[in-house]
């Protein structure tokens, strides 16, 4: 099964959010650019870390989630081998999922133009709800606490 294919039939039966996909790209890239061990995406594992990604992805992101199982089967994977995965890649990211509003908007932006060359897809960036790491928010709660203080 080619990827395209792939991540259509995980955005049919998997109904998570946009951001779930671009945090999930931004994982990848991490680990691909050395944040994990230097992790090559090979035609072997790509499906394993495509549904590993967004399985990591949508509990960081989302309040409300699928089961292990439920990805796995749509992933093509055992739930077993899944959980492992999933182990597997917290401690290749060092359990660093946060991704700064400037970094994914910034994959936001590379997307757009990526999907642009086959058909104008727009990537949704409703972020400041969605996904606010808890860093930036406490910054900004005391910029607001202390401009309230003056």
């Amino acid at each position: 099964m080619s990827l395209g294919t792939f991540l259509e039939r995980f955005s049919r039966y998997v109904n998570v959010s946009p951001q779930v996909y671009v945090v999930a790209y931004a994982y990848l890239d991490r680990l691909r650019r050395g944040g994990g061990g230097g992790v090559r995406v090979v035609s072997a594992n790509a499906q394993r870390l495509l549904t590993t990604a967004i399985l990591v992805a949508s509990k960081f992101v989302e309040d409300r989630n699928y089961k292990n199982s439920y990805f796995a089967a749509v992933g093509g994977l055992s739930a077993a081998e899944l959980s492992s995965l999933e182990l597997d890649f917290l401690f290749l990211m060092q359990f660093r999922l946060n991704v700064s509003v400037s970094v994914f908007q910034t994959y936001c932006r590379h997307l757009q133009r990526e999907v642009s060359y086959g058909g104008g897809y727009q990537v949704e960036r409703c972020l400041k709800k969605a996904l606010v790491c808890s860093g930036e928010a406490r910054a900004q709660g005391r910029q607001a606490a202390a401009a309230a203080a003056q």
